[in-house]
């Protein structure tokens, strides 16, 4: 049977999504060209050009680089950041069925919704079980 670290593995888990959301970093400046050919290779076809398209790619690439160092400076002491970690996961878990609610609801592509929604709540669910493991052997309330 194998057995897993609870707490190095939710160490490793937040430092995985603290690089992949550290990965919007080149989108805040990317030019709007780049991103347009970007958004047509996706089968998204014409990016709208319009101050809200330009405003909010490159604001919610800022709110997920500023998440990144939050992550890295939890995943340096779990057990002080435990209630924040919890928060995150739930946080992580609602935000996983809401993103299935807007791509359906946005029409997009399929593939992109397996992938952005798997992750989303593959991730809150593994931070949410380690959590509950770290919690449960360490007696924190």
């Amino acid at each position: 049977m194998i057995t897993f670290d609870s707490e190095r593995v939710l160490v490793w888990l937040l430092r995985i999504e603290a690089v992949i959301a550290f990965c919007a970093m080149p989108v805040i400046v990317m030019p709007t060209n780049w991103m347009a050919a970007i958004h047509t290779l996706l089968g998204l076809g014409e990016l709208p050009r319009s101050p809200i398209v330009e405003y909010l790619t490159r604001s919610i690439s800022m709110l997920y680089v500023g998440w990144a160092p939050i992550l890295w400076v939890m995943s340096n002491d779990i057990h002080r950041y435990l209630p924040l970690i919890w928060t995150f996961g739930w946080l992580s878990f609602a935000a996983g069925w809401l993103f299935l609610l807007l791509d359906l609801f946005a029409g997009m592509p399929i593939l992109w919704t397996i992938v952005e929604v798997g992750f989303v709540l593959g991730f809150s669910v593994l931070t949410l079980w380690f959590t509950w493991n770290i919690q449960k052997s360490t007696k924190i309330v």
